[in-house]
């Protein structure tokens, strides 16, 4: 090979990487005037400005916003805000550095499992896949979690302590799901990723001694929040109390189905189907040494992050699973790269990466709740409801005459970063004249979405790629709009 083909052959390995970071700063740049959206709004905007306007003059958040997790990410916010800023641009640009920590991890672990040549191929399916992207472009804890459990993956698999060190303090300081995956990585590296070692207080000292530090950081918090609030993450007064009632016996087969249902949805049926046919292609092989990493790894994450759903009503959004889908596409990817044909290796890759695309246009009936954080179709409903926002305007009606639910609901400061203490109110359909409905919202029952659909009036409705927002009146109202 000439020196000038060998140098095409180094540097074209980084070009579609290249291709991918373009693609994330223009969907960064799209999304960055985006408010804060679904559980954001709690861990994101309420938490960051209760440390801002109270200037950090306490640890502690009030009971009514504390969600039992590390405040530290609210923390960062704040921070941020008084340094830059606050407004949405500026909250959007601090998730940046978590964003470049964890594409940078997932080329190289792309490097680890795959040829450098197709090393790109696993940032590229974490930017495809419904549920991480939207997660990348909203200002949420899930992101900076995805970030460092990336690099406590790649300090354990390359037994890179020092890795493992800053990515489980990172993991501890986000949330207490941050702390399960750390505890996984930390279990599959003691028992499993020995290396012929046999058990001894050496080997475990070893082994334990870059977790001590993240470890005692993640104790220490869970001993003194119970010391100041009484509580470890949740109790019965709190306003997510109702998602954490313990289902009974009869219920767990419902839920085992939601999980399934998550794990199956935006397009992600294609990745399970797909996979499959991998593993029975490489059935005789899965007994062997390289793929055992990210079998125990996947299933002890799997058992940790699957048990809350058995366990609790509520608590089964598609975010929760997100470290396991990371380590599904990367074994996906080592099953991929056993193929030999080139056509079926090409036409299998198109295939999953069309299905997950068009995973961003799914939307179930209304009568569904539906998980709208985990594509990136919410983006519409951004622009629709500052449409009908303005409309109200125009119509000279106050926010706080319209009944809504959550998302929408509370002050706008709470989404926009704005100062406006004023908001849309719970609804209440006994004493509203108007009701703000959009079908992002979950909190409408099947009985009041007839209801509204029956007997009220809509006098501002868009409607645009499924995603609709609807004000719905109970009197007659001589102006309205509708697109």
């Amino acid at each position: 090979m000439s020196k000038k083909a060998l140098a095409q052959s180094q540097i074209s390995p980084s070009l579609p990487l290249w291709g991918i970071g373009f693609i994330v700063i223009i969907l960064q740049i799209l999304s960055q005037n985006h408010p804060f959206f679904w559980d954001s709004i709690q861990l994101g905007a309420k938490h960051g400005l209760w440390y801002y306007e109270q200037q950090f003059s306490s640890f502690w958040l009030p009971a009514s916003i504390d969600s039992g997790h590390p405040p530290f990410f609210g923390m960062y916010l704040a921070a941020g805000w008084f340094m830059f800023g606050k407004n949405l641009l500026v909250a959007h640009w601090l998730m940046f550095p978590f964003l470049l920590l964890l594409f940078y991890n997932a080329w190289r672990l792309g490097q680890d499992f795959l040829e450098n040549q197709k090393a790109w191929l696993f940032p590229l399916f974490l930017l495809l896949d419904p549920g991480i992207a939207a997660q990348l472009f909203i200002v949420g804890p899930d992101l900076a979690l995805l970030a460092f459990f990336t690099l406590t993956l790649r300090g354990v698999l390359s037994h890179r302590p020092q890795l493992i060190l800053f990515g489980i303090i990172g993991l501890g300081m986000i949330s207490m799901r941050g702390m399960m995956c750390g505890f996984a990585l930390c279990l599959y590296d003691l028992i499993f990723n020995r290396e012929g070692q046999r058990f001894s207080i050496k080997m475990i000292w070893n082994k334990l001694a870059p977790y001590l530090p993240g470890a005692f950081l993640m104790i220490a918090f869970l001993v003194a929040h119970y010391l100041h609030a009484g509580w470890i993450g949740y109790h019965q007064d709190s306003p997510w109390a109702g998602s954490f009632q313990v289902v009974g016996i009869k219920d767990i087969g419902r839920q085992a189905l939601v999980l399934v249902w998550r794990l199956l949805d935006f397009g992600r049926i294609g990745l399970w189907i797909i996979m499959l046919y991998l593993v029975i292609r490489n059935r005789g092989q899965l007994a062997k040494e390289k793929w055992k990493p990210l079998l125990w790894i996947g299933g002890l994450l799997f058992l940790l992050l699957a048990w809350p759903f058995l366990r609790y009503i509520g608590v089964n959004q598609h975010r929760y699973l997100l470290p396991f889908i990371l380590i599904t596409y990367l074994f996906f990817l080592q099953l991929w790269k056993e193929l030999s044909n080139h056509i079926q290796k090409t036409l299998l890759l198109a295939s999953l990466g069309i299905c997950l695309l068009l995973g961003n246009l799914w939307v179930y009936p209304e009568t569904i709740s539906q998980g709208w954080d985990s594509s990136l179709l919410h983006w519409k409903y951004h622009s629709q409801l500052k449409e009908a926002e303005s409309f109200l305007q125009e119509q000279q009606i106050p926010f706080n005459q319209v009944g809504t639910a959550f998302p929408a609901i509370g002050a706008q400061k709470n989404r926009y970063l704005n100062e406006i203490e004023d908001g849309f109110k719970a609804y209440d359909f006994g004493k509203d004249r108007l009701i703000l409905y959009a079908n992002v919202m979950n909190d409408f029952s099947d009985e009041e979405i007839a209801q509204l659909q029956n007997t009220w009036t809509p006098i501002f409705k868009s409607e645009k790629l499924g995603v609709k927002v609807i004000i719905y009146s109970n009197e007659e109202v001589k102006t309205g709009r509708t697109q």
